[in-house]
């Protein structure tokens, strides 16, 4: 039997890869990435992980990432992308 890679490792693996991916000028959605990896869908905390980490690679690059993009393209991390933003607009505010 194959033992599967553990979830944290996984996610930083592939953040990395989409980082590297989207430095280079190959802005490769997270879907694709979730797709060939559906077990980060079946673990919210993990999935949701790679998803913000899409919206801070767009900021860095200068781009605006808006909570209703990310609830409508993933509905099932909707909530947790809420909190996620929420928390990230107070840490840029100051507050």
């Amino acid at each position: 039997m194959i033992e599967e890679r553990p979830l944290a490792e996984l996610v930083g693996d592939l953040r990395a890869e989409e980082r590297r991916r989207w430095l280079a000028g190959d802005r490769v959605p997270v879907e694709d990435l979730l797709d060939q990896n559906p077990r980060l869908l079946a673990n919210a905390e993990r999935g949701l992980e790679l998803v913000y980490g899409e919206v801070l690679l767009r900021e860095e690059l200068g781009e605006a990432a808006e909570v209703e993009e990310y609830a409508r393209r993933f509905p099932a991390f909707a909530e947790g992308l809420a909190a996620l933003f929420d928390v990230h607009r107070a840490l840029e505010s100051g507050l």
